[in-house]
Parts: C-alpha cells; structure tokens; sequence
C-alpha cells in the first residue's frame, strides 16, 4: 500500500490546503465544496486502511486500479477548487477551469463516491453475513445528492443550486460521521 499512502498523503495535503483557503476567504459556497472534498478524501485514507488492515481484505490490482482512478477524480476535483499557480501541485491550470466548473466539480465527486462503492463491493464488504443492506441504500444516496447538485448548478445555479449546495454538503458529513461511523463503531457490521 505504499503507493496508496504517498498519492493519499498529496491528495490529503492538498484537500486540507483547499479548506483552509476557502475558510480564509469566508466563502459559502467554496467553503461547503471544500469540506465535503477534505472529509471524502479523509475518509477515503482512513476507511481504505481500516477495511485492509482490521478486515484482512486483500489489496488486489482492481482495487488498486479503482483508487488509482479515485486520485484522478479528487485532483480534477481540487484543480476545480483552485486552477491557479497557487493550487497543490503549483501549476496554472486556469485552462481547464471551464472545464472543471462548479457543476462538474459535483459530478466528479458522484463519480468518485459510485466508484467507492465499487471498491467496497470487490472488496467484499458488502457480502459479510454481518453487514447491514439497509446501509448500502443509505451510501448510494450520498452520490445521488452529488448528482443533483451537478445539475441543479448547471440548470439552475442561485438559490437553488445553494440549497442543494446545503444539502450535498451536510447528508455526507451525517452518513460518514454518523451513521456509517455508528454502524462501525457497534460491530453492527
């Protein structure tokens, strides 16, 4: 997992950058794409370890390609918070900010939670005898929020989009910090 801890280690400097940048600013809207960024990537460090290393799962070449892939997404994704010479990996990248809009930031986040949820199932996590179903409905509506964010921000942007921005941004500090964590933490799974 060495290669897994040094792309994490960059890509966590650089969320946890962005979040500090964006709570300086006093932002809403960029403090809310922030933090739910950092708290995915967080979680992607701390879950992935924890599934390798406690449930004994084997790190095999499709999980290693699946996170591989997941990097690309939260470097797209920070390159989206910050495409200027002042971003992670020091570079202007300002020619693929138009690209990399608000609307797809979302998008990127929906593909990289799908993908997770991937990773999990190939890992085996969803088919222990122990592991809740009902929980596996409850991650999926994690990447469905991210999906319409996407598109309320690209077809209607404003308030409306800012209320799903609200949305988007609390339901997943709620699923991982609290109900994902509870189950965890009880051995429910």
């Amino acid at each position: 997992m060495t290669f897994y801890n040094v792309v994490s280690a960059v890509i966590f400097l650089g969320a946890f950058r962005e979040l500090l940048t964006a709570l300086q600013s006093s932002n809403s809207a960029a403090i809310a794409r922030s933090s739910v960024l950092a708290l995915l990537v967080f979680n992607d460090a701390i879950y992935t370890s924890w599934t390798i290393e406690t449930r004994q799962k084997r790190y095999g070449p499709n999980l290693m390609l699946i996170d591989l892939i997941n990097f690309l997404i939260f470097a797209a994704a920070l390159i989206s918070l910050n495409s200027t010479q002042n971003n992670i990996f020091q570079l202007d990248l300002t020619g693929f900010a138009s690209w990399l809009n608000e609307s797809r930031f979302w998008l990127l986040l929906a593909v990289y939670w799908g993908l997770i949820m991937w990773w999990t199932y190939r890992a085996g996590v969803y088919s222990e005898p122990k592991y809740p179903k009902w929980l596996v409905k409850w991650a999926a509506l994690t990447g469905i929020l991210f999906l319409i964010q996407s598109l309320l921000v690209a077809v209607f942007g404003g308030v409306v989009a800012y209320t799903g921005t609200l949305i988007a941004t609390i339901y997943p500090f709620a699923y991982i910090l609290g109900i994902r964590n509870y189950v965890l933490r009880s051995g429910i799974d």
